[in-house]
């Protein structure tokens, strides 16, 4: 068993780590985002994804953070043979454009 311990930005805490369940939602999404994320170079797999990656998160943060994870693993899959799949209810920052690389799709299932 392990604990994840945050050291928040701010001054209420003063330096002293927070337990992920003092988090607020979007904080721990933040958070538990970034350590999968950072988890992935330790793994050899083909591929990788994440389901409703951006639950809690504010919709400022939420392209923020896509588009840092996006970014990050175009740069991933240069050097290495991986596909990466990121599912959400929301919008994607990346349903309006085209990459002209090819490596991002955004496929947007409608209701039926």
């Amino acid at each position: 068993i392990f604990s994840v311990d945050v050291y928040p930005t701010n001054d209420t805490e003063n330096g002293r780590p927070v337990k992920l369940d003092g988090l607020s939602g979007g904080e721990r999404s933040k958070t538990l985002l970034f350590l999968i994320h950072s988890l992935w170079k330790q793994l050899a797999s083909p591929f990788r994804a994440l389901d409703e990656w951006d639950v809690f998160l504010d919709d400022k943060a939420r392209r923020a953070l896509e588009k840092i994870l996006v970014e990050t693993c175009k740069k991933w899959t240069n050097h290495h043979n991986t596909q990466f799949f990121f599912i959400s209810p929301q919008n994607s920052a990346y349903a309006d454009s085209r990459d002209p690389e090819e490596l991002v799709q955004v496929i947007k299932l409608e209701k039926s």
